[in-house]
């Protein structure tokens, strides 16, 4: 059977265990600005890298606008772009032990019905060419379609709702 180990008791700021578990501490802490600018950084990399010949030509790196990570619901920091018209490109970073760390770069663009967004996660320019070829028939939004109170798009939470 396994023993829980109790942790140590009162360390003296001077020993050698108590040093290493303040530079882990260091090491480990990010300022919300440092996580911001990393995001942002690490959103242009990838679409400079991997999207070149279009988002990598119509973004500028001080497009990007980074966010913290929201760790109670394990989320890393993450990057928007606006895009124009409603539409938004996403970036984060997938970390999973299996895989390590993998770029998800999302397009967000509205329905047709004004009450939410679609995303599409893009696998590469394209995926990207391709879903903006059919956008452009309709206004860089989705078509909505069937019943308008059945609209399978995420809620937009500063859409108006009917009463």
């Amino acid at each position: 059977m396994t023993e829980i180990l109790e942790p140590a008791a009162d360390l003296d700021d001077d020993s050698p265990l108590a040093l290493l578990f303040a530079m882990v501490d260091e090491l480990d802490t990010c300022s919300e600005a440092e996580q911001r600018e990393e995001a942002e950084l690490t959103a242009a990399h990838h679409v400079y890298n991997h999207y070149g010949s279009t988002l990598g030509q119509a973004l500028d790196p001080d497009d990007w606008s980074g966010k913290v990570a929201v760790t109670a619901n394990r989320l890393e920091a993450s990057a928007t772009a606006w895009l124009d018209g409603g539409l938004w490109l996403h970036h984060t970073l997938h970390i999973s032990e299996n895989d390590g760390a993998r770029d998800v770069l999302t397009l967000i663009v509205p329905c047709t019905c004004g009450r939410g967004y679609v995303d599409y996660e893009l696998a590469n320019e394209e995926d990207l060419i391709s879903l903006i070829a059919g956008l452009r028939r309709t206004g860089g939004r989705v078509s909505h379609e069937g019943d308008e109170d059945e609209c399978a798009s995420i809620p937009d939470p500063h859409a108006l709702t009917k009463k």
